[in-house]
């Protein structure tokens, strides 16, 4: 299809592509991604505020596991009000809300319209072999959390070009006081 034909992408993998709506995690799920699969957003259709591809709200005992496989979004769209996008600094890769138990490796992120991922009052996360990329403003946001561990990840292009502040490769920036930002490795 034509509108995929500018894909930004930062690796061949094959004819695997997956174009998707957001899609919902459920508690006690493994997903694995094979190497090669491709989840691109639907284009034109992540308009509204918190749009996302992968969700793990309200969560437990997740893992998602993608050595090889990617999420790619549509950053150069999303800052154009003419194609019916409104400005959100939220729309994340991967976005983690009230999640405990959790392991999420291997996966590249890239060309998001909000961080890459997201993590919200979580407890108990592992983060391994992500690679964010070209975040509209954060490669990592932890906006709360115990017990976190990120290893062996690549942040890159962060505040390149247009987004929204802080533009970091990582950022802990707990709203208020019950989200803690504990143990966080």
């Amino acid at each position: 299809d034509d509108s995929y034909a500018d894909c930004p992408t930062s690796q061949s993998t094959g004819d695997h592509k997956w174009i998707t709506l957001p899609l919902q995690v459920r508690s006690n799920t493994v997903l694995t991604f094979q190497v090669g699969v491709q989840l691109w957003a639907k284009r034109w259709e992540y308009t509204a505020h918190r749009s996302t591809v992968l969700n793990l709200e309200y969560v437990s005992n997740v893992d998602i596991i993608g050595y090889g496989a990617i999420v790619q979004m549509w950053k150069q769209d999303y800052a154009r009000p003419e194609l019916g996008y409104k400005f959100s600094e939220a729309r994340p890769g991967l976005w983690v809300v009230d999640a405990t138990d959790m392991v999420i490796s291997g996966l590249a992120i890239s060309n998001t319209g909000g961080d890459c991922v997201e993590l919200v009052n979580v407890q108990r996360a592992h983060l391994s072999g992500l690679t964010l990329d070209n975040a509209w403003r954060n490669a990592l946001s932890i906006v709360g959390g115990i017990d976190v561990l990120v290893e062996g990840c690549t942040f890159s292009n962060t505040g390149q070009g247009q987004g929204t502040a802080p533009m970091n490769a990582v950022d802990i920036e707990p709203d208020d006081q019950i989200q803690p930002s504990v143990n966080l490795t």
